[in-house]
């Protein structure tokens, strides 16, 4: 069972793709804490993040109503977002656009399938995404389920790697995650407004950061480092010590190299 959530997304889009004869599909999933629709699965086109209001254009108005919409000509309906085909470079002549259902009835994303080779999108095509999307949309959520308790695990194998070298004493705070933005993980999606929230709730004297020695963990150290500087003028930031070795991961650390290098932690 594929459990890689983009993997899947690419799966199941080109399954749609080749059973509807269809030129392009593209999986929109439902980012609801942002409001958004977001893709980076659109066959036809390289690998790139689309986001968007949840409300706007076609998909929009599915992932709003659930309701399944086949449109002959996508220019000649007011609801059409002619802003992705200006991104992607491409033009859209008809859609057959669907929700996606998780097994508790909740609307998740939604398959948008375009340009149908041979004339317009059928009765028939339209049961057959239902039928695609009844077991597609139970796999996308046990993926986005498995994505994010992988995630918490390795955060939390971190933070006890911490705690067993018993030389810190402190508040933790998990960021899930690191910049990297040939992966599109801007600062926007690490749980940055939540550790700024947390400083002004409370008076810290010092933050310690314990990313990984990796060019990411780099990369965050500096954004937060320029960040807390610039607001919080009267805390301290450090970082662990250099004693782990480059490409290092904090849970293969052993006791002893951790715990030096968070009692030899730099400030900046």
């Amino acid at each position: 069972v594929e459990t890689n959530i983009d993997n899947l997304l690419n799966i199941i889009a080109e399954e749609i793709k080749h059973v509807l004869n269809a030129d392009r599909c593209t999986v929109f999933m439902l980012d609801e804490e942002k409001g958004e629709l977001w893709s980076k699965v659109a066959t036809g086109v390289e690998s790139k993040e689309i986001r968007f209001p949840s409300n706007m254009g076609i998909a929009g108005y599915v992932a709003t109503t659930g309701e399944t919409v086949n449109i002959e000509d996508a220019y000649a309906d007011d609801r059409f977002n002619k802003e992705i085909d200006m991104q992607t470079e491409y033009k859209t002549r008809n859609i057959l656009c669907m929700p996606i259902v998780n097994i508790k009835h909740q609307i998740v994303g939604v398959f948008q399938v375009l340009n149908k080779f041979d004339g317009s999108f059928t009765q028939k095509d339209e049961e057959a995404l239902i039928a695609i999307g009844a077991t597609a949309g139970i796999a996308i959520d046990n993926a986005v389920l498995f994505d994010k308790q992988e995630k918490l695990i390795q955060e939390q194998k971190d933070m006890m790697a911490i705690e067993e070298t018993g030389v810190f004493s402190g508040f933790y705070h998990i960021l899930g995650g690191t910049i990297n933005p040939l992966e599109n993980r801007t600062p926007e999606k690490l749980r940055i407004k939540e550790l700024l929230f947390r400083l002004n709730q409370k008076d810290f004297e010092e933050i310690l950061v314990a990313t990984n020695p990796t060019i990411e963990g780099d990369a965050t150290f500096l954004y937060l480092q320029n960040l807390i500087k610039t607001t919080f003028q009267n805390i301290k930031i450090s970082r662990i010590a250099t004693g782990l070795p480059m490409g290092g991961v904090l849970e293969y650390a052993d006791k002893h190299t951790l715990s030096k290098a968070i009692e030899q932690k730099q400030y900046t």
